[in-house]
Parts: C-alpha cells; sequence; structure tokens
C-alpha cells in the first residue's frame, strides 16, 4: 500500500493489545514520504498513525 506523509508530519506504528487496551510503540525502521518501515514479531493489531512534527516539541507529561 502507498501513503503520502506529508513533510510537516512524522509517522509511527503501533501494537494494540485488546486485554490492556494500551498501544505501543512499534520499532522504527525507515520512512519516506510515500511508506514507512515498522519492525515486529507479529502483525495482529496495529495501526500507522501521525502527528504534527511541532507537536513532537512540546512538553507532555503522561
Amino acid at each position: 500500500m502507498v501513503v503520502e506523509i506529508p513533510e510537516d508530519q512524522f509517522a509511527m506504528g503501533f501494537i494494540y493489545d485488546a486485554t490492556t487496551k494500551k498501544l505501543s510503540g512499534m520499532n522504527l525502521v525507515a520512512t519516506s514520504p510515500n511508506s514507512i518501515t515498522v519492525g515486529t514479531r507479529h502483525f495482529s493489531s496495529f495501526v500507522i498513525s501521525t502527528i504534527a512534527k511541532v507537536g513532537l516539541k512540546k512538553d507532555i507529561d503522561s
């Protein structure tokens, strides 16, 4: 599948754990304007999401 990742966006994959209802970040192997490559041992429930790069510079407390 071909995707379009705008230059001002950061893309990352997440695995969803249905038991805990939490997301865990996947290893980011490579990105380009039209692809994202993640490393994982299995492809059960996952999602690829983007965030504005400017948002990554904010001080976030979780």
